[in-house]
This record gives C-alpha cells, structure tokens and sequence, in this order.
C-alpha cells in the first residue's frame, strides 16, 4: 500500500501539471515563481483547476484555485535558507446551478490534524479530487514541506447538503475503502 501511496501522489501531479491547457495566467502545479529583487520570498505560481462529476441523480462541477497568499505567514525551511509565501485553496462545488459549497482553505484550517512540524515548516500544496463515494464527493488536500516529497495528506469529503468532513489518512485509500462514519459538521 505504500507503494501505491507514491503513485497517487505522482498521478496527482502530473494530473495537476496538465490539467490547465486553456491558455490563461495560472500555470503547472507546482511551479515556483522566482523572487524579484531583495524580496527573497518564493511563491508557487497560481493554479486553477475546474471539471464536471457526473453520478446517478446529479451533476456537479467543481474548482479550484489555488493562490500564494502575501497575508498568510511566510514560512522558512527548516534550515533557515529559504522563505516561502504560504497558499490558499479555494474549492467551489456547484449542482444544478447552485452553489453547494464554497470555501478557502489555508494550512492553518488543518490545525487539528497538523504534525507540529508541518504547522511551522509547511505549505498548503492544494486540493485534487480524489472520488465520489456514497453520495459525498472526496477530495485530497496536502500540505508538505516545501520542494521536497515529505508531505501529510488530509481528505475533505462534502456531501450535497454542503456539509463536510475532514480527517488525516496516513496513506492514500484507494476506490473501494470506506469512508469513514463522520457527523458532516466540517472542521
């Protein structure tokens, strides 16, 4: 299984890095702008990702976006080298027109779930869709230690009333595995 886990996450990336070919200013997934000057703080390049669910009795469409945010705390590697402009995950779910759910997620949003080590050295990475199961669609945020592979996967699963979950998983489930029995009361 932890095989697989390398896998997802590599399938992720490459599913992210091209799943933007319309031509506007958000670019690769995790691509990092180069700081300009003495400003010395790197940014990953925004990212905008949007596409349509279809399932027995309803139709969904989802995005996206994900931003360098100025407002969050800049984060330093664990050496001290570099600074890193933290990220903001905004997902957008809609049915039929109506907007289901909307929501900004930062690193801190995953307090609760956090190693120490990730609140302090982390980034939020972003979301990707993950599955649609028992009505609910999943979806995975990470937030990892910057350029590197050392990364925490949490799941966000949203069912059509717009309530959602939230847990850690310390390996990535694949089609199949449950979900687990949480209230839809959110973080």
């Amino acid at each position: 299984m932890k095989g697989n886990v390398f896998l997802i996450v590599c399938a992720f990336v490459l599913f992210a890095s091209c799943g933007n070919r319309g031509g506007d200013s958000l670019t690769t997934y995790s691509d990092y702008e180069k700081p300009e000057g003495g400003d010395e703080v790197f940014r990953m390049k925004d990212y905008q990702h949007s596409a349509h669910i279809s399932t027995v009795g309803a139709e969904y469409d989802y995005t996206i976006v994900r931003r360098a945010q100025d407002s969050l705390a800049v984060v330093t590697s664990e050496d001290g080298l570099c600074r890193f402009a933290d990220n903001s995950a905004t997902l957008k779910i809609v049915c039929r027109g109506v907007t289901i759910f909307s929501r900004t997620f930062t690193k801190r949003s995953f307090a609760g779930y956090l190693p120490e080590g990730f609140l302090k050295y982390g980034l939020l990475d972003g979301l990707a869709f993950e599955r649609l199961e028992r009505g609910r669609l999943c979806f995975v945020a990470t937030v990892s230690y910057p350029e590197t592979d050392y990364f925490f996967p949490l799941r966000i699963a949203v069912s059509p009333d717009g309530g959602f979950d939230v847990w850690e998983c310390d390996e990535f489930d694949t089609p199949g595995d449950p979900l687990p029995d949480l209230d839809g009361e959110g973080v």
